[in-house]
């Protein structure tokens, strides 16, 4: 038997008298230590089986360092263990254990909070399995009966907006919710960086808990999938497929890829996880993103600290502060089964989180989240959305029908000569429905409604768009499309676009959705 064989079989050995394999539900092969931490090692890469065997093989061989291909062959061997086991949850930072929570504290010793509706305590060895990432670094030992006062004495944050802060903060601790973007917003120099990075911190600490808008999806999809939660730094514009990214990251995102260039297999990762972002001003203009916001203003910093001692008090108070929030966490999980919420949030698991903390601290932080969510999905309006509001408010009777083409002339910015000059980013007709689409909710906001699913009723089925002012109608139901729609559409193009003229400048303005908000 040659000595790379030899090697090898030493190896398996050793790695089978220390470690179990494991297939989890991601289809990725682990190592879980016999008798250590519930802590599932990949099998390669820095930190994995492959690098800790080489030392293990090293200690009990007198100091012989094992050849790369024996470490090879013992890691396919165990690997093709791994895949012959059933599939097994492996978590990132919390998860669901029956009716409890369990928070990896991402301690080398696997320490773990776990968490019930009558409290929670500290326990040696987690009863679930997590993984561990570089983007994952230890947690404070929580302090029991800790309190959060001196947490919010560094946050510039108005007090009404506050307990949303600690909601967002009590809802990343909980599995598999979907998440509200959090989004803090204010003028330079209002410390939205530290603040960001702050409360990354106390809920999953990491090495780089903030980093700038991602161009590369694929990039964006394995970063997040790497960390229990994000920080976007100096958000100033959300494009269609940066507000797609975050909403899927919100509500549950995937990626299917391919497992390696040289086979037909695929890899997937699928997750949600708690985002934030912070930037000066509310990025509008993605109805989606809109619905998923949690906006809050941070007031200008009247004075300023040296930074150093800002993190030394940051470092003092946390401890404290987590186990304030542990105690939140606990009531939570004791009364959200017993509050309602109206059933209007679009974020309805978070609201039901904010009803359970209201409930049990006397805050009222549930109005105020569907205040700010109205008023943000009202802001949400892209330039195409404000002219298709516009156009509207201004039709006669508070109705208008129409195809496409004929909608997009109405719309479209003409220029001197009465050519169509449409801005950038406008959608050309056959995006046009797409755009509507993005923008209903925030229309739904000032009473206009969108009808687009109505057909003429000539042999032609030509595609019509319908427009409901509500405000200005007695019922919100589609018209009855007649037979000569679509000419009747084409006739009164001209008319209605000269009654809009004569009119807009008689249109008083409803409230703005800033003014709301303010």
């Amino acid at each position: 038997m040659s000595e790379k064989k030899a090697q090898a079989t030493i190896l398996l050995e050793l790695i089978r008298e220390r470690y179990r394999p494991l297939m989890g539900q991601d289809g990725t092969a682990y190592a879980v230590q016999v008798d250590g931490p519930s802590v599932a090692l990949p099998l390669t890469g820095v930190g994995g089986l492959r690098v800790q065997m080489a030392r293990v093989y090293t200690d009990a061989c007198g100091g012989q360092v094992p050849g790369a291909g024996a470490l090879s062959d013992a890691i396919a061997v165990f690997t093709g263990e791994a895949y012959a086991c059933d599939p097994e949850p492996v978590n990132l930072r919390v998860a669901s254990h029956g009716e409890a929570v369990v928070l990896d504290l991402g301690t080398a010793d696997g320490r773990c909070v776990v968490a019930t509706a009558d409290g929670w305590s500290i326990e040696q060895r987690s009863p679930v399995l997590f993984r561990r990432t570089k983007l994952i670094a230890p947690l404070p030992t929580p302090i029991p009966g800790g309190t959060i006062d001196a947490f919010r004495a560094l946050f510039n944050v108005a007090d009404d907006d506050w307990p949303l802060i600690v909601g967002w903060m009590v809802g990343a601790l909980l599995p598999d919710l979907p998440y509200p973007v959090l989004g803090l917003f204010g003028l330079r120099g209002s410390a939205k960086s530290v603040a960001t990075r702050m409360i990354v911190n106390a809920i999953s600490p990491s090495p780089a808990p903030t980093r700038s808008t991602p161009r590369d999806v694929k990039a964006w999809i394995i970063g997040a999938y790497a960390g229990w939660t994000s920080g976007i730094d100096n958000v100033s514009v959300i494009s269609d497929e940066f507000s797609d990214w975050l909403c899927r990251a919100s509500t549950g995102e995937g990626m299917i890829d391919r497992a390696l260039y040289t086979d037909n297999d695929v890899s997937v990762i699928s997750f949600r996880r708690p985002i934030i972002i912070n930037g000066i001003e509310p990025v509008g203009g993605q109805g989606d993103l809109a619905n998923r916001l949690l906006p809050i203003d941070l007031l200008p910093i009247t004075e300023y600290k040296d930074e150093r001692d800002v993190w030394a008090a940051y470092a003092e108070a946390l401890p404290g502060a987590l186990g304030a929030l542990l105690d939140l966490l606990t009531a939570v999980l004791a009364g959200r089964d017993h509050v309602t919420t109206g059933g209007v949030a679009r974020m309805a698991d978070f609201a039901r989180v904010l009803a359970a903390l209201d409930r049990a601290t006397g805050w009222k932080s549930l109005p105020r989240y569907l205040a700010l969510a109205s008023a943000t999905e009202a802001e949400s309006l892209s330039q195409f959305g404000e002219a298709l509001r516009d156009f509207a408010e201004t039709t006669p009777g508070g109705r208008w029908t129409g195809t496409p083409t004929q909608l997009w002339e109405h719309l479209t910015p003409k220029d001197a000569h009465g050519e169509p000059r449409p801005p950038k980013d406008w959608p050309n007709v056959r995006r046009m429905r797409e755009q509507i689409k993005r923008n209903v909710p925030a229309l739904r906001a000032f009473g206009i409604t969108v009808d687009l699913d109505q057909r003429s009723a000539d042999r032609n089925r030509e595609r019509l768009i319908v427009l409901i002012d509500t405000t200005r109608t007695t019922t919100s139901e589609s018209p009855r499309i007649s037979s000569s729609a679509s000419s009747a559409t084409s006739a009164t193009t001209s008319n209605q676009r000269k009654h809009a003229d004569d009119t807009t400048a008689h249109i008083v303005r409803r409230p703005s959705a800033s003014s709301a908000r303010a």
